[in-house]
């Protein structure tokens, strides 16, 4: 197979993504690395350099997840589309298809005003923060399974 690997910046010097090219390598795989922070991309050539597939690895909002979308567009196969790269990125959507989907989740609450935060742990819901390694952070809030708790 011949693949366009995107990687950002953010992976450029990481160990797994060009791990996984090395290895699809020795595999008799053809990988040609695309980084869109270094590289001006010819979007009037995607489909006449004849890859099987774009493989994306990105950071939040990165450049590469707007050129694996150009890939998908014109009908090029992407390892992991971008669609469901933005919906695990959304919480708030994840957690909403996942219990349409029968999974189980607590019951969630969408808080997007730091005000209302406060309230949120003033009550008996629990409020979960956790940074996404790129400076930016997201909040969950959930019941609090000890509805006793103050």
């Amino acid at each position: 197979m011949r693949l366009c690997s995107i990687i950002e910046e953010k992976y450029r010097h990481g160990s797994m993504p060009l791990a996984v090219a090395d290895q699809l390598r020795q595999w008799g795989h053809d990988i040609d690395l695309l980084e869109p922070h270094a590289t001006v991309t010819p979007l009037f050539d995607l489909v006449t350099q004849r890859y099987d597939a774009y493989v994306l690895k990105t950071a939040s909002e990165g450049p590469g997840l707007s050129l694996l979308e150009a890939a998908e567009a014109v009908g090029i196969p992407t390892i992991n589309s971008a669609r469901s790269i933005r919906l695990v990125r959304d919480k708030a959507v994840a957690i909403a298809v996942a219990r349409a989907h029968g999974l189980p989740v607590p019951p969630t609450y969408f808080v997007a005003i730091t005000g209302m935060q406060r309230a949120a742990r003033a009550t008996r819901i629990q409020h979960r923060h956790a940074p996404t390694g790129d400076g930016r952070s997201w909040h969950t809030c959930a019941e609090r399974a000890d509805r006793g708790a103050p």
